[in-house]
């Protein structure tokens, strides 16, 4: 009887790398994964969990080797051949400004259903029916490439697990991933443990009284599902609190409305600049930050960009590493893998052990050796600015023109405008390398970017 070799991985700055040693990569976000909450986006949008994916800002993390994923529930093809031009806009914009390729060799998109007009061939884009989760899988063990695990969760693990044989270590890691994304266990075990948090009082469903928040210190909480992410559901929006008296009455308008999350979690509300800190949980309690920057908070509540700079995170990093290295350290833990913590001051207000809005921070670092190849070995990446509403115009003659002034705005001061991914049917994410600290050559190029 042969024995059953277990599948290679490694553990990355973009999440977990199954068979890295293969040549080329499957590269999906199924970002609905991080909702461990599986009612939450049909209680709150109406809409199915999958339908939560894109996938589009994950072509900064492909090579010409790989293959790339996308979801769109129904699928036309107009939206197809939208599509191959915002690829080939976006990779065309890499190429010119930093020498590297991210035109994929294929591309998929998973979907629901599609027109019969579909069936038309358009080069390196194929169709397949299901979410991206299992298309990501299934296409994996299909073409034999590795596979980024973005968000490594029970049900990626599960997906994966019925096509390749895994570590028994990646089942923990799962487990592990699955516990620190509820938001009510995340903060419980790390307050258990010493860590410095933001006081944070659980609730479950089935056996909340409103009667329980009379025991609560007066203040201002904010209200969150321990399920969620983004934002979703958070009270009050943006980064305001509310008093006592306030979150009762959202609290019983949800329970009438039918809405109220199966686990959710009244925090202190903290005063301040959100920053986080991203970095690796290693095998024997090695660690490694990766990085640390300031968040950008939208009135929704939601990550809408942020900064990295080297004075910024030099006046942070000793207290990461010092988290860090707790955290590594923590034996009834026992995670692997990436993780970010979302802090107020000295306060943990959020785990997310998952790549996240600003991972690409991370990406641009590992890359700085390239672009000095292309631009020249006195690039020095000074800083990268995350904006994640960048709306790109989706006639292919003006998204030429939008190319020109990215490049008209690098002629200019030199700084880089890289989208992640040029979504053409709504807002994309953008990296913008070295402008000036006053954001002016973004300010510039978006307000151009609008009279196209």
């Amino acid at each position: 009887m042969l024995a059953v070799i277990a599948t290679s991985y490694s553990l990355t700055h973009l999440g977990v790398l199954i068979r890295g040693e293969m040549p080329g990569k499957v590269v999906a976000m199924p970002t609905s994964e991080v909702y461990s909450d599986p009612d939450l986006a049909w209680q709150l949008l109406r809409l199915p969990k999958h339908h939560l994916d894109s996938g589009i800002q994950a072509q900064l993390y492909t090579g010409p080797e790989d293959t790339l994923l996308l979801f769109r529930p129904h699928v036309t093809s107009g939206f197809l051949h939208s599509l191959s031009e915002s690829l080939r806009a976006n990779a065309s914009i890499w190429k010119r400004l930093t020498g590297l390729q991210i035109l994929p060799k294929q591309v998929m998109v998973a979907c629901d259903s599609f027109d019969e007009d579909c069936q038309s061939n358009i080069e390196n884009i194929r169709l397949i029916k299901g979410t991206l989760l299992e298309a990501s899988v299934s296409t994996a063990a299909e073409s034999g490439q590795s596979l980024l695990g973005f968000v490594y969760s029970s049900g990626f693990h599960r997906q994966l697990g019925g096509t390749i044989p895994l570590s028994p270590d990646l089942d923990l890691i799962a487990k592990q991933t699955d516990l620190l994304m509820d938001k009510n266990l995340a903060m419980a075990l790390l307050a258990q443990a010493g860590f410095p948090v933001a006081k944070t009082h659980p609730f479950a469903r089935d056996t909340f009284s409103p009667s329980q928040l009379d025991s609560l210190d007066d203040g201002k909480y904010v209200f969150k599902p321990a399920g969620g992410a983004a934002g979703l559901g958070l009270f009050p929006k943006g980064t305001k609190g509310a008093v006592l008296a306030t979150i009762k009455g959202h609290l019983q308008k949800l329970e009438l409305d039918g809405t109220l999350p199966q686990k959710f979690q009244l925090q202190e509300h903290l005063s301040g600049p959100v920053w986080g800190a991203m970095g690796l949980i290693l095998p024997e309690k090695k660690w490694k930050v990766l990085q640390v920057h300031r968040q950008e908070i939208d009135a929704q509540g939601r990550f809408t960009g942020g900064r990295w700079c080297e004075p910024y995170q030099a006046q942070r990093m000793e207290f990461a590493e010092k988290l860090f290295a707790k955290l590594a350290s923590l034996d009834k833990l026992g995670y692997l893998g990436l993780i970010e913590l979302d802090l107020i001051g000295e306060k943990i207000i959020e785990v997310n052990p998952r790549i996240t809005a600003s991972s690409p921070i991370c990406h641009l670092l590992s890359l700085e050796k390239k672009l000095q190849s292309h631009i020249g070995n006195s690039f020095r990446i000074r800083q990268l600015d995350i904006n994640t509403q960048v709306q790109f115009p989706r006639q292919a003659d003006k998204l030429k023109l939008a190319e020109q002034l990215i490049q008209e705005t690098h002629n200019q001061s030199g700084t880089l405008i890289l989208p992640q991914g040029i979504n053409p049917i709504g807002l994309s994410r953008v990296v913008i390398v070295n402008d000036r600290e006053d954001s002016r050559y973004q300010q510039q190029f978006l307000a151009e970017l609008r009279r196209l």
